[in-house]
């Protein structure tokens, strides 16, 4: 009985030894440098084991005169027109890390200016379509709908993500619908939950 006993619990412990639970990590931005008003010089790029690609730093708040406020601090990932001129579509993938599962994050939608920082929150809609590792076929589509506060200001929203997104190696996100165009739309992202794997 006791030898039987010892030998489960010796299996137990060199099974969650091996067991890859991950890393829990939130995606601030707030730690990177920005310049205030000015995105399009700052992208993002690799930042807590994941790829920012076409996404940019932004300070918000700028002078105190800003409708769309970050969720946490005063900076967020961006994308706008220059972005998907210059780089290409929106996503986020796994770069020093083999893959991730994705749970939630804040976005907000806004007029595209000079400056996003100091733009106004308009309604949009926002698909994310999620790949798993080694697959390049779409696994699933996520769409959100971002409807602002008020005309002139919006705090960001929150979207949680299904849990069966979990073992992903990329997301891609776009812009499918907005009150002006979709080209002329900034799309605004931060606080950025998510699990990582080593």
């Amino acid at each position: 009985m006791f030898s039987s006993f010892a030998f489960v619990s010796l299996l137990s412990l060199a099974s969650a030894t091996f067991i890859n639970r991950g890393t829990q990590q939130v995606a601030t931005f707030d730690d990177l440098t920005g310049i205030p008003a000015v995105s399009e010089i700052n992208p993002v790029g690799s930042y807590k084991g994941l790829k920012y690609n076409s996404l940019d730093i932004l300070q918000t708040g700028v002078l105190g005169i800003s409708g769309t406020p970050a969720q946490s601090g005063n900076q967020v990932a961006a994308a706008s027109i220059t972005n998907y001129l210059a780089t290409g579509g929106v996503s986020i993938a796994a770069d020093t890390v083999k893959y991730f599962d994705l749970q939630s994050l804040y976005f907000l939608c806004a007029v595209d200016t000079v400056s996003s920082a100091v733009g106004v929150p308009e309604e949009c809609s926002v698909a994310f379509t999620a790949y798993k590792k080694g697959s390049d076929v779409a696994y699933d589509t996520f769409n959100a709908q971002f409807n602002p506060d008020t005309a002139l200001s919006s705090k960001m929203h929150k979207i949680e993500f299904p849990v069966s997104w979990f073992g992903l190696e990329k997301v891609d996100i776009a812009v499918v619908s907005a009150a002006t165009t979709e080209t002329l739309t900034a799309l605004l992202i931060d606080t950025v939950s998510y699990k990582s794997y080593n």
